[in-house]
């Protein structure tokens, strides 16, 4: 959430509020409420257990690569930027 806040701010100049910060905010509140319910939730058979592990597991998996993702779009964003400082 952080790096859009950032990387929207940064194009515009100014603290944006726009489609891609709401659609972050979104995708992040439904994966937490989801990684909490989950947590939350108890099996009554060892395969409901499971399957509950494996839907957190799931999330967990998503999670990261959506962290990923925004993580190499920043460094492609900060060495676009310092190329762009050099030629000017």
């Amino acid at each position: 959430m952080c790096s859009i806040l950032w990387r929207e701010r940064l194009k515009a100049g100014k603290i944006q509020l726009n489609w891609q910060v709401l659609k972050t905010f979104i995708t992040a509140t439904l994966l937490h409420a989801l990684w909490d319910t989950l947590k939350s939730s108890r099996g009554a058979t060892f395969i409901e257990f499971l399957n509950l592990e494996l839907l957190s597991l799931l999330v967990a998996i998503l999670s990261l690569t959506l962290l990923i993702r925004q993580l190499n779009k920043a460094r492609n964003t900060d060495s676009h930027r310092e190329k762009v400082q050099i030629i000017n």
